[in-house]
């Protein structure tokens, strides 16, 4: 499985300050269970505006292999996105277009998000099929139920894409 972490729920990944969901969260995918991919130049300037823990787990990851990072074909993507027709149903109705093309470049199919607009996009089988987006989310309830565990455990939701690209 690959998954997307939105920058709204970085904060919940960590001890003390996290919540159970988005601790179990971090722990798969520093267990190498769920790999993450990032991307894009926008996700870039936003993680780059994000803490120093933020940053320093993020290059942990990547060199520990959990999260790969994808280039301008994000980037490309995103324009592609953004050129679609308000109100059309392949239009994004967040602001998020630089993570929809992040999972339409990289294949991942699981977003860790608590924002509705987006969940809303990454759910859209005509933005995001073959599989369909999954989506995880705290914003109602916060623990790390057995129904998140398997959704984490689930090996059917990263679609093969084409090999990694650098940054």
């Amino acid at each position: 499985m690959c998954a997307i972490i939105d920058i709204n729920v970085i904060h919940e990944l960590w001890d003390n300050t996290g919540t159970l969901a988005g601790q179990g969260f971090r722990r798969f995918v520093e267990d190498g269970k769920v790999p993450v991919v990032i991307g894009g130049s926008i996700l870039r300037n936003e993680i780059g505006g994000s803490s120093n823990r933020m940053q320093i787990w993020i290059q942990q990851m990547i060199l520990g292999g959990h999260i790969t990072k994808r280039g301008e074909d994000v980037d490309k993507a995103t324009r592609q996105l953004k050129s679609a027709s308000k109100g059309t149903s392949d239009a994004c109705v967040s602001n998020d277009h630089h993570i929809i093309a992040l999972a339409i470049v990289s294949g991942a199919r699981l977003l860790y998000t608590n924002d509705q607009k987006l969940q809303k996009d990454f759910c859209n089988t005509n933005l995001i099929s073959n599989p369909r987006g999954k989506v995880y989310s705290t914003k109602r309830t916060s623990d790390f139920s057995a129904s998140r565990r398997r959704l984490l455990n689930n090996r059917q939701l990263c679609k093969p894409t084409l090999p990694n690209q650098p940054s």
